[in-house]
């Protein structure tokens, strides 16, 4: 097996939508992101069998891990990523991209690889020593040809967890789903995305940031609806499209706090977002990154929705091993001390600690 950098982006985008794992953030849609919205370097690596056809790919990027260290990861910013192998030369390719990831990022001074496996054979493929394994997140995802609209709303939402009640409380008031067409609608979402982050203590990607999204890739790739009665507009929810896969990715939310005391903003949202997507024909809906936890409440209501939920690992592959024993540590002190801090400090903590 032979390693190197992207040189046929055609290629790439057609071994990407032509794959089971493929994802929007494998395109390069989301590599120019990267690049040009985070200002990251990348290296997005493709593996050639001994006929010279793909064997996999791999998009990564330098950034840094809790700030501390020089890290490479697959993908940064997303709850998708890693590498993506051709059915019957996974182990091949998989030994091949560990050996380059080892060798070549010793030439930058990085600590350790991070990379998202989506299942537990490629952590196998990828495993060497001193790495170490985080299953601690998954994601929810809902594929409308196995369970459509109908089913949805006839079978799954019921008395007990009251979900048709949700949305259809949204709608009494008049309130009704809009499907961003003006850069005045992003506005509107990004200040109750803001105002939402805020309130729960996290931090907001900036305004500029939302509109370089939009100037690249709306609306085929991107997009946002918003709830709203006339100007008065209570939530909204931007999420991104990948038309080869026919998927949804779920993204940023935003949400009035006054009117949630009311309302089941979520509910009414993802409802909303599943008939926009039946109606462009698209079928795989993903709700995001989710702990590996049913009792949740990211998990629960996500599952109420009739998602299912996909077990993700996180592979933490060492090059420069001081280093590595280093984020070790300090992810442990992390991790021992947040439970006894105020809330405040707990959400602060949380970025580092999880960035590590």
């Amino acid at each position: 097996m032979q390693v190197e950098e992207l040189t046929n982006e055609e290629e790439w985008e057609h071994f990407v939508a032509t794959s089971q794992d493929g994802t929007f953030y494998h395109s390069l849609k989301w590599k120019r992101i990267l690049e040009d919205v985070f200002g990251l370097a990348t290296e997005y690596i493709v593996i050639r069998d001994s006929e010279g056809r793909v064997a996999g790919i791999c998009p990564l990027a330098l950034t840094r891990g809790g700030k501390l260290f020089n890290i490479i990861a697959s993908l940064p910013h997303s709850d998708f990523g890693g590498p993506i192998f051709r059915e019957g030369v996974e182990s091949e390719a998989a030994s091949a991209l560990r050996g380059y990831l080892i060798w070549n990022r010793r030439l930058h001074s990085v600590a350790y690889a991070r990379i998202r496996c989506s299942s537990r054979d490629t952590v196998n493929y990828l495993d060497t020593r001193g790495a170490k394994v985080d299953a601690s997140m998954g994601t929810m995802n809902l594929d409308l040809l196995e369970t459509s609209l109908d089913d949805l709303w006839n079978h799954v939402y019921n008395r007990q967890t009251r979900q048709r009640t949700k949305i259809r409380r949204v709608e009494r008031d008049g309130f009704q789903s809009i499907v961003a067409d003006k850069i005045t609608d992003l506005k509107i979402f990004y200040q109750l995305y803001h105002h939402n982050m805020t309130h729960i203590g996290a931090s907001p990607h900036s305004w500029s940031f939302f509109q370089k999204v939009w100037d690249l890739l709306y609306p085929e790739y991107f997009n946002v609806i918003l709830i709203a009665n006339g100007h008065h507009c209570i939530g909204g929810q931007a999420f991104f499209i990948y038309p080869p896969r026919k998927a949804i990715y779920k993204a940023y939310i935003g949400i009035d706090r006054n009117a949630s005391t009311r309302y089941q903003l979520y509910f009414y949202l993802s409802w909303s977002l599943l008939k926009w997507a039946e109606s462009q024909d698209l079928h795989r809906i993903s709700f995001g990154g989710t702990p590996a936890n049913a009792q949740s409440v990211n998990y629960t209501q996500k599952r109420q929705l009739g998602a299912i939920f996909h077990q993700d690992y996180i592979m933490y592959i060492p090059i420069d091993m001081k280093q590595f024993l280093l984020r070790q540590s300090l992810r442990w002190a992390g991790l021992k001390l947040r439970p006894l801090l105020p809330e405040k400090l707990k959400r602060r903590l949380y970025p580092a600690v999880h960035g590590l």
